[in-house]
């Protein structure tokens, strides 16, 4: 069997296990065990593959496919061009999954790590500056402070932030102890910030709405919103992509 003849038997093959999957990687073992049922001999199917195998180290294109072996895997990778349309669903998929995505990577840190990443969270937000995590051992319901100037020449107010990742809402409690440590701060011009993953209880936004200081109250949607837009721990990237204009070639095609 000719190497070409070999290749196309092989590439056959492959493009029959990947269906018409976007992408997909082949298992050599699927592809010999494929082979061996067209050929009828396991032996013979190693033969082939042996004569192929070299040639797909480098990208081998079939019907708008791109195959590629994977010597250190021992995979073959099939990768499809994909529509316009499929673009489109996958760009929508990515809008919706992505902050769900993020909830997942918050809930999956431990409370400390929360907290750090809070920190680094909002130092990266332009409303915020020079905020830290404040000392366990002495942090009197305090986990971050810093500063908070919501306009770039407007008054510069010292943040005293609470973070928690509970999976329950924060509860009137929980807020009277908030507004407590911001009383006994020793701090003027005060705006606190809480972060709840779970939200809040009605009682605690009458709480935190009696209070006699500026206190913002975050949810889990908020933190993804700022992450989207300020790309904290997410990318954002733009691609231009060379597509088919089919209506073309079927207007040259026309008889």
């Amino acid at each position: 069997m000719t190497e070409d003849s070999a290749t196309s038997v092989v590439v056959d093959a492959v493009l029959k296990l990947a269906n018409d999957s976007p992408y997909a990687e082949i298992s050599e073992e699927n592809l010999i065990t494929l082979l061996s049922q067209s050929t009828d001999r396991t032996r013979r199917a190693l033969e082939i593959w042996e004569i192929v195998a070299p040639r797909l180290r480098h990208s081998f294109v079939k019907h708008h496919r791109v195959l590629q072996w994977n010597f250190f895997r021992r995979v073959i990778t099939v990768t499809r061009a994909l529509t316009v349309e499929e673009i489109d669903r996958f760009a929508s998929a990515s809008e919706l999954a992505i902050p769900y995505t993020i909830g997942e990577q918050l809930r999956s840190l431990s409370g400390l790590a929360f907290e750090r990443f809070m920190a680094d969270f909002l130092n990266r937000l332009p409303q915020f500056q020079d905020v830290s995590v404040t000392k366990a051992s002495r942090d009197d319901g305090v986990d971050f402070k810093g500063f908070y100037q919501p306009e770039v020449d407007g008054p510069r107010w010292r943040l005293i932030g609470q973070a928690k990742q509970w999976g329950v809402a924060i509860s009137s409690s929980m807020a009277r102890e908030f507004v407590g440590a911001l009383s006994t701060s020793g701090e003027r011009h005060i705006v606190g910030l809480y972060v709840s993953m779970n939200g809040y209880s009605a009682p605690a936004f009458t709480t935190f709405k009696r209070s006699d200081h500026t206190i913002l109250p975050w949810e889990l949607s908020d933190i993804q919103k700022l992450a989207l837009k300020h790309e904290v721990g997410t990318k954002s990237f733009e691609a231009t992509l060379p597509i088919l204009d089919q209506t073309y070639w079927n207007e040259i095609g026309a008889d």
